[in-house]
């Protein structure tokens, strides 16, 4: 077990981890993309990182941000 500030969220398809990534920015939490040749075609994901100098509140709301998205492109 290894603990780490970088959450993978997998997408699983290319077209729509661009566009969770694009709205994600629109609603103010920055991810990075993981797509080919980084990952399988399959296999596409984000990278949620966080920090320590990130608030329980700031975690919440981007977490609560991050769903809207994911639930937004059918994804969760």
């Amino acid at each position: 077990d290894t603990e780490s500030p970088i959450i993978p969220l997998y997408v699983r398809d290319l077209k729509k981890t661009f566009v969770v990534v694009a709205r994600a920015f629109e609603e103010g939490v920055f991810i990075n993309p993981v797509i080919p040749p980084a990952c399988a075609p399959s296999d596409t994901l984000v990278r949620y990182a966080l920090m320590a100098t990130h608030t329980h509140e700031q975690v919440d709301e981007s977490v609560k941000r991050l769903k809207k998205v994911f639930h937004e492109q059918g994804i969760l």
